[in-house]
This record gives structure tokens, C-alpha cells and sequence, in this order.
């Protein structure tokens, strides 16, 4: 476990970042996180070759740099019989602007020696999960299972994309994903209230609400408006 001491000193870095991570490319993040250990949440919008009313909604993973590592580990579900994915990729894969033909949003990055800890936390807990159901709408899915896996490890927070359908999914009752709020959901219908993701209303896996950090519109189908 991460003393507390520990967690609140890269705690406040991790959400200053959340506020701006929205202008950052993944290529742009090599002089913040130099050589050091690393956590970075990704998400991108639903490729083209999805059915067109699918492609609204984001695609949500990890790209994890343990201590003494060049590579990355990659976790993620990326389809929907792939079951949990743990995988090595090299550098140039985790500092790409794109993939699967979408632009590629930082939603948060922590790094720094004390989060290594939390990279072998997250890697560990993800190799042991057995394999998920999963049912793409309303949950759980590809999303779910990056919000249980960050809120499963104590400090680590994530700002998800409004359309990262799933992400809310299930019975929940306490702080929210980015740990600067909380929320109530019963699988159907939720709501979230916090800092950094402002208020949120939750049906059927789709979110509306106005964010805080960056200042933004969160309508389902449409990507999130900034100001």
C-alpha cells in the first residue's frame, strides 16, 4: 500500500494535469515524463469501422511504464471477445498522436519514481482479473473496467471522456474516478458531483452535465464542448 504521504505528493500534480490534459498529444508528453516510471490514461473515439451510431463513443486504456523499463505495458480490452489485454509496446507506440485512424486525448498522466509503485499495482491486479463479461452498452465494458482498475489502486485518479460509455456502469456509492467528487449510480441512472467533473447525470450510460476542469458541455453523441 502507498502511505498517504506519498499519495497526496503526487496528488496534486496528477490533477493539475487533468485540467490540461485535454491539449495534450501523446507525443508531447515525453519531456514531462522523461525516463521516469509512468501511468498515462488514453482514450480515442470509436474508428470508422464501427456501426456509425457506436462511433460517438470512446475507447479508454492504460499505457504503463514500470521503474528501470523502456517499453510500455498496455492495458486495455480492446474488443469486445478479447478478453483483458496486458501487452508490451515500444516507445513509439506510446508516444503515438494516433491509432486505430482517431486522434489519441490524454485524460491523465502521473509519473515520477513514487508512481511506480502504482504501475506494478495496476499491471499485477490487471493480469490476475479474470476475464470480464462484457456487453458494450450501457456496460460492463472496455471502460468499466479501466474505472474499476484505477479506483482498485489507492492515490491513482482519472479524468474519464463524457462518452466513454460504461464508465459509470454498476452500483456505486462514494468518490468519483477523478477522487475530487463523488457519485451515486444504480446502473441505469446516476449522478456525479465534483471539482474537476463539475455535475453529471447518468442514464443508460450516456452523460450530461457540465465539467469544471477545463470548463466544458458534456452532451451525449457530441463531443465535449470546451470554453
Amino acid at each position: 500500500m502507498i502511505r498517504m504521504r506519498t499519495s497526496i505528493a503526487w496528488l496534486l500534480p496528477c490533477l493539475l494535469l487533468l485540467a490540461s490534459c485535454r491539449s495534450l498529444k501523446p507525443s508531447q508528453l515525453l519531456p514531462i515524463i522523461k525516463g521516469d516510471p509512468a501511468v498515462v490514461v488514453k482514450s480515442l473515439r470509436m474508428p470508422k469501422s464501427e456501426v456509425w451510431y457506436s462511433r460517438f463513443a470512446h475507447h479508454t486504456w492504460l499505457d504503463v511504464r514500470l521503474e528501470g523499463q523502456a517499453d510500455w505495458m498496455r492495458l486495455e480490452i480492446p474488443t469486445p471477445s478479447s478478453g483483458i489485454r496486458v501487452s508490451h509496446i515500444g516507445a513509439e507506440k506510446a508516444f503515438a498522436n494516433k491509432r486505430w485512424g482517431r486522434s489519441i486525448q490524454v485524460r491523465t498522466v502521473v509519473s515520477g519514481p513514487e508512481v511506480a509503485e502504482v504501475g506494478e499495482q495496476l499491471v499485477a491486479r490487471a493480469q490476475a482479473m479474470g476475464d470480464p463479461s462484457y456487453r458494450a452498452w450501457p456496460g460492463p465494458n472496455s471502460n468499466t473496467f479501466i474505472t474499476d482498475l484505477v479506483q482498485s489502486v489507492d492515490g491513482m485518479h482519472v479524468n474519464m471522456n463524457s462518452n466513454a460509455v460504461g464508465k459509470d456502469f454498476g452500483l456505486n456509492f462514494g468518490p468519483s474516478e477523478t477522487g475530487a467528487g463523488l457519485e451515486i449510480d444504480a446502473y441505469v441512472f446516476g449522478l456525479q458531483v465534483g471539482l474537476i467533473e463539475g455535475v453529471e447525470v447518468h442514464f443508460i450510460g450516456l452523460t450530461l452535465g457540465i465539467g469544471v476542469q477545463p470548463i466544458r458541455l458534456k452532451l451525449p453523441f457530441l463531443p465535449e464542448l470546451g470554453f
